[in-house]
């Protein structure tokens, strides 16, 4: 037989309708609640964003593949290298050697090919990439901690990759209108963004800045098309921005290899965006 203070007891456990409606309004406060800043890159690795910039925007202006290849196979590798480190993978050596094999099985598909489709080889490095990051993880020795953590980190460097190796092909594609020298000079241009201190207004001002520095690039470089050359370079410099402020965000960025890392990734990103853009607009 129950006692009374039993009763009590189980009476004052059971929610009541003021409780839940307290419940609820503090998930209401929590929801509604006004976010503060978002997170942004470091100075430091502003500046190395504006350094990889600089170094595209500089391959760009060869009418030849050759340099835009050399800088995007720098920033693979420097991807590569540092994401185990900075996403923190269990097996970083294992995930670090897939995926060094992933960017250069990458690069090998849009070099091979000299004329279209530029991208036929592409899906096929994709796939050994997709099955190399797959047995990865089942030969690995330490009771495959964070399985599921593991295969998206390196799922998603083999998409960073992707999306960077088709500024390859434009570098050839498109010897006069030379898109690779407007995505450098608006990653650059976006990444001042990040050394100013409008921190709130830092993504709306590098589109601005990544706008016109592509504009005036394309009228010293390229073929003096302004609507096409600004619509790179905000997009371009809206995703690196974004690519950098989410990493930032998300992980503890410690060390020049790091900030490497994050400022690398940033630039390779825009690439896929700019293949189909022009294509689009540059025919």
């Amino acid at each position: 037989m129950t006692t009374e203070p039993a009763r009590r007891d189980a009476e004052e456990a059971l929610p009541t309708r003021a409780s839940r409606r307290a419940a609820r309004t503090v998930r209401v406060d929590a929801v509604g609640a006004t976010p503060g800043p978002a997170p942004r890159a470091d100075r430091a690795t502003a500046a190395l964003a504006v350094l990889v910039g600089v170094l595209l925007a500089a391959a760009g202006v060869v009418a030849d593949r050759a340099p835009t290849a050399a800088v995007v196979a720098l920033l693979v590798v420097a991807v590569a290298n540092g994401w185990p480190g900075l996403l923190r993978l269990p097996s970083a050596l294992g995930a670090r050697t897939v995926l060094l094999l992933s960017s250069a099985a990458l690069l090998a598909a849009v070099l091979v090919r000299r004329d279209e489709p530029l991208l036929e080889h592409v899906p096929v490095a994709l796939a050994l990439s997709t099955v190399g990051i797959c047995l990865q993880q089942l030969v690995r020795s330490d009771g495959r901690t964070a399985l599921t953590h593991s295969l998206a980190v390196s799922a998603a460097a083999v998409a960073v990759f992707l999306c960077g190796v088709c500024l390859v092909p434009l570098a050839a594609l498109y010897l006069e209108a030379r898109p690779v020298a407007l995505v450098g000079a608006a990653l650059a241009a976006g990444a001042l963004a990040d050394l100013l201190p409008l921190r709130r207004w830092a993504i709306p001002l590098a589109m601005l800045l990544g706008a016109g520095a592509a504009v005036v690039a394309d009228l010293l470089v390229g073929r003096g098309d302004p609507g096409a050359s600004a619509l790179i370079g905000v997009v371009v410099a809206m995703v690196a921005a974004s690519v950098r402020h989410v990493l930032a965000g998300s992980v503890r960025v410690r060390g020049w290899a790091d900030r490497l890392t994050v400022a690398a990734a940033g630039a390779l990103v825009p690439g896929v965006a700019v293949y189909a853009i022009s294509r689009a607009v540059l025919g």
